[in-house]
């Protein structure tokens, strides 16, 4: 797997992280493998053969254009040849503003970009350009140009989010509420429809991936050395959510090399 970003700058950077991608010139995985939540919204150019997402229904062809919503837990993917993705990852807060849609309606959903206007003009520029250097500067191109129609994200939305997912330590409903001189039910308001998840999940994700993070970069630390620097009660604790969220023990997940999971597992500690 290669994998690469590309920074965005100019008034794509208030709502973008980065633009990404992914390729891969092996044959088709034997299993799917979990992407694991990372609390940001996706936009998914599909430039490789079809890629599979398994499911509790069944197995569900993937649409070449699509939106990845904040996800609560892992979804499991297997490509069948060739793999290569171009995506937009939006920064957190952001993703509501950037997509003109309340983002509560997206969690825990993968949808065709044709579902969402904003979605489906930025993502057909791309899928028109004829190679990977062509579709990325036009989708530079295209998000930079619905970036300047746009007002800035939320002010409370950016810094509220920023402090729940820093850690290891997080702020209440009541802190955050009293910081900004907002009701508690004004503040989930907020994180519904700005960033589509609630603050106890969005730090939930966040703590999950610092953990894996720093695991992978410091690897002679114990995981209950991991647990407790990362803010969980201790390594039961750990175990529990990243069973939960991800589907797999933190040691499978940290065993993984060179699959799509560990492409997409956060590299900051």
């Amino acid at each position: 797997m290669k994998y690469a970003e590309h920074a965005v700058g100019g008034a794509a950077a208030r709502f973008v992280q980065c633009i990404w991608s992914l390729n891969s010139d092996g044959l088709a995985a034997a299993n799917a493998d979990p992407i694991l939540p990372d609390g940001r919204v996706e936009l998914l150019l599909d430039t490789g053969d079809p890629v599979d997402r398994h499911c509790a229904t069944g197995v569900e062809r993937q649409p070449k254009l699509q939106v990845a919503g904040q996800l609560t837990t892992a979804v499991r993917i297997r490509p069948t040849g060739q793999f290569g993705v171009i995506g937009v990852r939006l920064h957190p807060w952001a993703a509501g503003s950037f997509l003109k849609v309340a983002m509560h309606e997206l969690r825990d959903r993968m949808v065709p970009a044709d579902d969402l206007r904003v979605a489906s003009a930025l993502l057909r520029d791309a899928s028109n350009g004829d190679g990977a250097e062509e579709r990325l500067r036009l989708l530079q191109q295209a998000i930079e140009r619905h970036a300047r129609s746009l007002a800035a994200p939320a002010p409370a939305a950016m810094v509220m989010t920023a402090q729940l997912m820093q850690g290891p330590s997080t702020p209440s409903i009541r802190a955050m509420a009293s910081d900004f001189g907002l009701t508690t039910r004004r503040v989930q308001a907020i994180f519904a429809d700005h960033v589509g998840l609630s603050p106890k999940a969005l730090a939930r994700i966040a703590r999950l991936q610092r953990a894996l993070a720093q695991a992978r970069s410091e690897p002679h630390r114990t995981l209950g050395t991991v647990a407790h620097d990362s803010g969980y009660y201790d390594q039961a604790h750990f175990i529990r959510d990243c069973r939960d969220i991800a589907g797999e023990a933190p040691s499978h997940v940290l065993g993984r090399t060179g699959d799509v999971t560990t492409a997409f597992l956060s590299a900051e500690a």
